[in-house]
């Protein structure tokens, strides 16, 4: 096991920490979070681990902040979600392209051992998976009631989209990219009920 962090305080201004935390998922690309220690997260990112030690007490602490980072680098990430645009084939391909970038290089294991072994740091994932899930709900309702798409049950495409993005693509155990997952079965299910 390693060292237990000493109790101490912590610095609190992360953004001279920033840019070496945003190496560290990149860096876990094909590795077990399981098995890394503070030190392999040290050297991914580049630093000592007393420098690590000086912002961060835990891996956990670690792989929030870095998944918190990168999220807010989504480009558009908030914007895209402020409802539907009256454009549906513009909008579902810019979407596409953000979850798409968003995923890449992340796989169904390392998102599955973010999960199972760091509830803190999977949060802000699950927000964002939420969020994609509700933002296609009023896409489908928009478009339905527009006369865009054939009329089909909410819950229906809202149950496949919750299944799609908390079971299948945390229980898939492939090290399949979730980038080209995700494109397959968004394209599946829009080509499906466009009109």
């Amino acid at each position: 096991m390693g060292r237990k962090a000493v109790n101490k305080q912590r610095k609190q201004n992360l953004d001279k920490a920033r840019p070496w935390v945003e190496k560290l998922i990149p860096g876990l690309t094909g590795q077990s979070l399981a098995k890394l220690t503070m030190a392999d997260f040290a050297r991914i990112m580049g630093k000592s681990k007393s420098t690590v030690y000086e912002y961060f007490t835990s891996k956990e602490e670690i792989l929030e902040y870095a998944v918190r980072l990168h999220i807010e680098k989504i480009e558009g990430f908030e914007a895209i979600f402020q409802g539907p645009q009256g454009k549906p084939r513009e909008e579902y391909e810019a979407v596409l392209a953000l979850l798409a970038g968003g995923l890449d290089g992340i796989t169904s294991a390392f998102l599955h051992e973010l999960r199972t072994l760091f509830p803190t740091a999977w949060q802000p994932v699950e927000e964002v998976f939420e969020l994609v899930i509700a933002y296609f709900r009023q896409f489908h309702q928009h478009y339905m009631d527009q006369g865009v798409f054939k009329p089909t049950s909410l819950d229906l495409l809202t149950r496949m989209d919750s299944w799609f993005a908390f079971e299948f693509l945390l229980s898939h155990r492939e090290d399949e990219a979730l980038a080209d997952l995700l494109l397959a079965y968004i394209r599946m299910r829009f080509e499906g009920i466009m009109l």
